[in-house]
């Protein structure tokens, strides 16, 4: 299983394209699980959040936060981390739209890997992708923690 993290502030504007890519160009919704750090002040996004998956059979998780701001970022995904129950943990942005299609089937067959660099198509900002991190839930235990710092690509990119 994929474990997807999802730090969202103010997210609403962002999240539908974002959710829908990645249930909808996943091959079996039973290959990933969507935990979602939110602030507590945010009510709108945690509302969204559960009225988004109301009629859906997805495996999602909430877990709401005192607000820590960007540079506290790896705190978000550290909890988020042990929340999570998937063999491999994705960070993942609340403004990023998967374009490969069975992207679950692509990342669970790569499962061996220590470290992976993926690249998606980012349609919300100038960028024209992003680079989130995949690692295995292995590699963290080892670690103790999925991310020292707000950096954790660099992070992650240094020690691998």
């Amino acid at each position: 299983m994929v474990s997807i993290f999802i730090p969202t502030r103010h997210g609403v504007n962002t999240l539908t394209r974002t959710l829908n890519s990645i249930i909808y160009k996943s091959s079996n919704k039973d290959n990933y699980e969507i935990l979602f750090a939110v602030d507590t002040d945010d009510v709108e996004t945690s509302e969204y959040i559960d009225n988004y998956f109301i009629d859906l059979d997805i495996n999602y998780k909430k877990v709401l936060f005192e607000p820590l701001g960007y540079k506290k970022l790896h705190v978000y995904q550290n909890e988020l981390y042990k929340e999570s129950v998937g063999n491999m943990l994705w960070i993942f942005g609340d403004d990023v739209e998967i374009t490969t299609q069975d992207w679950d089937k692509i990342v669970l067959d790569n499962i061996n890997e220590n470290y992976l660099y993926c690249y998606f198509n980012s349609g919300f900002d100038s960028w024209s992708f992003s680079i989130y991190p995949i690692v295995s839930r292995v590699w963290v235990e080892t670690t103790s923690r999925f991310s020292n710092n707000s950096q954790t690509d660099l992070w992650l990119g240094y020690i691998a």
